[in-house]
């Protein structure tokens, strides 16, 4: 624990926020080259999505219903699972971003 007061004592906090923030940006662009099912980040959102799908989601259904089929949570999860994590996430955006009151699309959108 010495060891690593000194390490931030001795190249500063800034720094050393810079070159973890480098990292981890570094860590997700190799992992967003991967295949979607290879994604760890992919993973990381799908066990996201089914945590609200158990815990979340039957308490909110009683008066929250989703207008398009299949519902956001389900295109989400089937998104991430065909296009990776990010594609994935912007399409989820874009279709809950979708879901308004003055939106009279068709209730059916495939992923």
């Amino acid at each position: 624990m010495k060891y690593l007061k000194d390490l931030i004592k001795k190249i500063g906090k800034t720094r050393l926020k810079v070159w973890l923030s480098a990292m981890l940006i570094m860590i997700l662009m190799f992992d967003m080259s991967r295949m979607p099912d290879q994604q760890v980040t992919a993973k990381i959102l799908l066990v996201g999505i089914r945590t609200y799908k158990l815990y979340i989601s039957p308490r909110l259904s009683s008066f929250v219903q989703c207008k398009y089929e299949p519902s956001c949570s389900i295109y989400g999860y089937k998104s991430i699972e065909m296009y990776g994590a990010f594609w994935g996430s912007i399409r989820t955006a874009a279709r809950i971003c979708r879901c308004t009151p003055w939106d009279h699309s068709d209730r059916f959108d495939p992923p």
